[in-house]
């Protein structure tokens, strides 16, 4: 509800119940909220919520019954209902919804060491209302039912003709005879039932039974598969795009109407529409098509801003008298040009001793095909020093280096001159989807002009390619190419994954026409690790992510 907006019966009682999840989150267990309307003398309504917020319950402590197996406190780490601690910086705030969550996560606990039958029989509360007269303090008891440990006995498969035990098995990752790992089971369960899924047979039914051996301890597994028919796609419907043409949306999907469903292609898809950094949200959803192997996908986006501009001021700190250490830059950027998928930037840089001004164009699919084609082109003007001639072999000081050792008597034999740059690049690139990463290959040509401007009368540099320079313009040319495999969830903030590229570049490409020529060579390597990810509130989690990088260059 917004003030001077349309007045909704709906959204008052949605906010009712905001107001309430509100106060629960934050103990008040028993907060009671209810709201009314006034009619005002100009048609308005003024909308009244009424709140009795009652008294905050803190968890005072944790405890636990029947746990001879496990210890107090590695049940304690995997519990979400936390105890108040001062130092620790923990509220804690009882919530009802966690307990559900601690049983799970104690059944879970016992389940990944072979003690199957584990479970919470009851949790115990007792609540303290006098010792702090603005608080409810409660004290939790988790009585532990453990049970017997089991190892694994193996798994049977029943019913699977399209997909043969031989290629199933190997889905559960546990070596007959060891502790029974649950979690493992449910991964390699769930890793089946993706062969079948990402293949289109999303009508399959997989079940599984267990069964125990009580004298030696062993509970094996029955997998019963009720194999379907193939889930074709009928149509695909985008909704909320509206700046983001359907086409553009569409051909970074690896899916089209008439294909099989493949639930992996499917993630991949989301994985390319979350990469374009057009969408602040991609919801996908399935329904049942015209007939009974018929699926619709409806993809609901929400579209976010794709321009970037950027402005500031950059202290360099420069050591030269002549030099201010201030510059000034601006940089804007569209990703998304009128809708279209192409990206367009442009930006400048303006100091005393440097300015320069750069474009940029880039088409993402050319004639429908994820071929890349794009253009980049810059200005430069460039104040710069070199020694004179006179001095040469340097005199006394034997070298250049050894001369910039007394700044007073290297600036007395110090020449400026001005150098205009100019370039131009151009590069095109391709790229495959399959299975396990996506597969990108580039290549470009660039093109550099440089000409040096100062009194031929007066000055003489020492360095050879600055008087070549300014008697004739300078060039520049490199070829370059590079290959990528990418394997991150996401391009431009990956949470989990891995990267790998090799560039190659080859510098002086028209012989003896440049000033210089040579090979370089750059592999990069990138590993991310998410440690920790845990959710704050509803539309943002908490999340630390370890990134591994090397990168390796060397030049001939």
């Amino acid at each position: 509800l917004k003030k001077g907006a349309i007045y909704s019966e709906e959204k008052r009682l949605s906010a009712e119940q905001v107001l309430k999840n509100y106060y629960i989150e934050n103990g008040y267990a028993t907060a009671t909220v209810n709201s009314k309307i006034t009619e005002g003398k100009d048609g308005s309504v003024i909308v009244e919520f009424e709140i009795n917020e009652g008294r905050q319950t803190i968890v005072a402590a944790v405890a636990f019954q029947g746990n001879t197996l496990v210890g107090e406190k590695k049940l304690k780490r995997v519990l979400v209902t936390k105890p108040k601690h001062t130092l620790t910086m923990q509220k804690g705030v009882f919530q009802e919804k966690s307990l559900e969550e601690d049983k799970a996560a104690i059944q879970q606990y016992y389940g990944e060491r072979g003690y199957i039958d584990a479970h919470v029989e009851n949790i115990i509360r007792e609540v303290d209302t006098t010792t702090d007269p603005q608080r409810n303090q409660i004290k939790l008891t988790y009585v532990i039912m453990e049970g017997e440990q089991y190892t694994y006995g193996g798994t049977v498969f029943e019913g699977n003709r399209i997909f043969s035990t031989e290629v199933l098995a190997p889905k559960i990752k546990l070596e007959t005879g060891s502790v029974l790992n649950m979690t493992k089971f449910k991964r390699g369960l769930e890793a089946v039932a993706d062969t079948y899924y990402s293949n289109g047979y999303n009508s399959t039914y997989i079940g599984n039974a267990v069964t125990r051996d009580e004298a030696t301890r062993k509970a094996s597994f029955v997998i019963t598969i009720v194999e379907g028919n193939r889930s074709h796609i009928e149509n695909i419907i985008i909704r909320g795009n509206k700046r983001t043409k359907d086409y553009v949306i569409r051909r970074e999907l690896l899916l089209e109407p008439g294909d099989v469903f493949s639930r992996s292609k499917f993630l991949d898809s989301q994985r390319n529409l979350f990469n374009l950094r057009y969408f602040s949200a991609v919801v996908p959803d399935m329904q049942q098509g015209s007939e009974k192997d018929l699926v619709d996908i409806i993809l609901n986006v929400e579209e976010q801003s794709t321009a970037n501009v950027q402005f500031g001021l950059s202290f360099s700190g420069a050591s030269d008298a002549d030099t201010f250490p201030i510059s000034l830059f601006v940089q804007w950027q569209e990703r998304n040009l009128a809708g279209r998928g192409n990206e367009l930037s442009a930006g400048g840089t303006a100091s005393t001793d440097t300015q320069t001004v750069q474009l940029g164009y880039t088409e993402n699919w050319l004639f429908g095909y994820p071929v890349t084609v794009g253009f980049d082109f810059s200005i430069s003007h460039k104040l710069l020093y070199d020694f004179e001639n006179v001095i040469f072999p340097y005199g006394p000081f034997g070298s250049p280096e050894a001369l910039e050792r007394d700044p007073a008597i290297a600036r007395l034999y110090r020449m400026r001159y001005n150098r205009l740059e100019t370039s131009f690049g151009i590069h095109t690139g391709y790229r495959w989807f399959p299975r396990y990463c996506s597969i990108t290959l580039r290549g470009g040509v660039n093109f550099s002009l440089g000409k040096n401007f100062y009194d031929s009368s007066i000055h003489r540099p020492l360095d050879a390619k600055v008087l070549n320079q300014q008697m004739r313009p300078g060039l520049s040319n490199s070829l370059w190419s590079r290959v990528s495999f990418d394997g991150r969830d996401l391009a431009y903030d990956p949470s989990k994954g891995w990267f790998i590229s090799e560039q190659v570049s080859f510098f002086g490409i028209i012989p003896k026409v440049e000033d210089e020529y040579f090979f370089r060579a750059e592999t990069k390597t990138e590993a991310y690790v998410t440690l920790l990810n845990y959710p704050v509130s509803d539309i943002w989690n908490l999340k630390f992510v370890l990134a591994f990088y090397t990168n390796f260059t060397f030049q001939v």
